[in-house]
């Protein structure tokens, strides 16, 4: 079967059993709820390696997203009760406003949790976007990744970390500040424009030749603030 049919199966089945949890909730808010719940399977996806396309993986993302009754318990409960305050006796009214209360406050926070994997609000502010371009001569050129480690200090040469395929095959940083992918960068700082993430990069010598250290900010990274791994790439010598 081909892959895509395939993820669009499996994706759509656990969309329906998070729409159906969410039947009791507002239709604006769920369909906000359930647009960025598709955007961060899809994205989950888009991680995957040609070779990785396998419904196996796709089963382990949608295992890693939990049970689709999570989404919707907390807020279902509060939507139940707010509905059991309707003609509340007079001696519970206050029971009622702080139920009111909560409703609001979850309300309120799904939203900003909407708000924020929408445009990525949730990276530090201080990291906007870089309006002074600052050049590195050392990083400008071709480099090839070679393996995927928790931290520079992991790395070895001689013994690889990574033994599924690289994603991420080569990358080519330019002087003016562009790459060959998505990606812009200044000294010290790689921006990605359409998630709107920063990430660090260190580059090492090591027997004589450039490693580039590229933290990369998966969905884990992004969405559940996980500790980033980091692409190995090593620099192409000009002859």
């Amino acid at each position: 079967m081909n892959p895509s049919n395939t993820w669009n199966t499996i994706k759509n089945q656990y969309l329906a059993q998070i729409a159906e949890t969410l039947d009791s909730v507002d239709d604006a808010l769920r369909t906000n709820i359930m647009r960025d719940v598709e955007a961060h399977l899809d994205q989950r996806r888009s991680e995957l390696g040609p070779n990785q396309q396998t419904p196996e993986r796709f089963g382990a993302i949608i295992q890693d997203m939990g049970p689709a009754h999570d989404y919707a318990e907390l807020l279902s409960m509060e939507h139940r009760n707010l509905h059991s305050c309707d003609t509340p006796p007079v001696s519970s009214s206050w029971l009622c406003l702080n139920r009111l209360i909560d409703v609001a406050f979850v309300v309120l926070l799904i939203g900003v949790a909407a708000w924020i994997l929408s445009t990525g609000a949730y990276l530090e502010p201080s990291h906007a976007e870089h309006t002074a371009f600052r050049t590195d001569a050392v990083l400008v050129g071709n480099w090839k990744s070679v393996d995927i480690v928790e931290n520079p200090d992991a790395f070895d040469p001689g013994n690889t970390a990574w033994t599924d395929e690289l994603g991420l095959k080569q990358l080519t940083f330019y002087p003016d500040g562009t790459t060959s992918g998505p990606w812009k960068w200044t000294q010290g700082d790689i921006f990605h424009p359409e998630n709107n993430s920063h990430a660090k990069y260190e580059i090492r010598s090591i027997d004589g030749q450039h490693y580039l250290f590229f933290e990369w900010h998966s969905g884990d990274v992004l969405l559940r603030h996980q500790s980033p791994f980091y692409y190995v790439l090593i620099k192409e010598v000009v002859q």
